[in-house]
């Protein structure tokens, strides 16, 4: 193992979160400092979601090694919201 990911909505639901509860320093910190504190007791890396700056900056602050800037359901979300809106530009053209 080189490294741990520390998964948000993992944690927010073993913490008894709701999935749609914000995540923030005060939801996730306590898992994300005892992770990061972990990993670099054992020289393993550790890397986190920054899915918005608050988070990345927590992250950075926590001393995590590696933070993936956004999530895939917000990619996705991005993704087929912008392909919906030149369809409907398209179809309006006709």
């Amino acid at each position: 193992m080189d490294a741990l990911f520390l998964g948000p909505d993992d944690v927010m639901l073993r913490r008894g979160f709701a999935m749609n509860t914000p995540r923030s320093p005060e939801t996730l910190g306590d898992d994300m400092r005892a992770v990061a504190g972990a990993c670099k007791r054992h020289g393993k890396k550790a890397v986190a979601v920054g899915a918005h700056a608050e988070m990345a900056a927590f992250a950075m602050k926590c001393g995590y090694d590696l933070i993936v800037a956004g999530v895939d359901v917000g990619f996705l979300a991005n993704g087929s919201g912008a392909a919906a809106a030149e369809m409907k530009k398209l179809a309006a053209s006709r």
